[in-house]
């Protein structure tokens, strides 16, 4: 038994090892929030990337808004996340920190709800940000960890 016990811990330790190695090769980009606001047409949440200047372009149209940024898409990407719809006011989703992992980064997003009172309307918040081009992006809601 105490050998399974040694040989279980000894695990532990491996894989706890070989998931800091990931962090420790991380870098924190900068990114830039381009809109956000509490009152799109999403009705389901989602997370895009958007890659082109007409994409980002048909995404604010959407959005009605009219000043649409320029973005250069050769060295940055775009991602829009989308809370979903919401019944009342309150809600809000913001990008919190991008990091990238070699050729992949990771959006780090906050969520967050009323406590308490909120406006008695429908809303559905979203948040659009410029972020450093990359082969891959992959989004994390850093939420339920904030509240831990």
């Amino acid at each position: 038994m105490k050998k399974v016990m040694m040989i279980a811990f000894a695990m532990v330790v491996v894989a706890g090892c070989a998931g800091t190695k990931k962090d420790a090769d991380a870098v924190v980009v900068k990114h830039r929030i381009l809109a956000h606001g509490a009152y799109s047409e999403r009705e389901t949440a989602s997370n895009i990337i958007i890659t082109s200047q007409g994409k980002l372009d048909e995404i604010y149209k959407e959005l009605l808004i009219d000043s649409i940024p320029s973005v250069n898409f050769d060295e940055n990407n775009v991602v829009a996340l989308f809370m979903g719809r919401k019944s009342t006011g309150g809600y809000s989703i913001t990008v919190n920190t991008v990091h990238v992992f070699g050729s992949e980064a990771q959006v780090n997003y906050i969520t967050s709800a009323p406590d308490g009172m909120a406006t008695m309307a429908l809303s559905s918040p979203y948040c659009i940000a410029a972020i450093p081009k990359t082969g891959r992006v992959i989004f994390f809601d850093e939420s339920t960890k904030a509240k831990k």
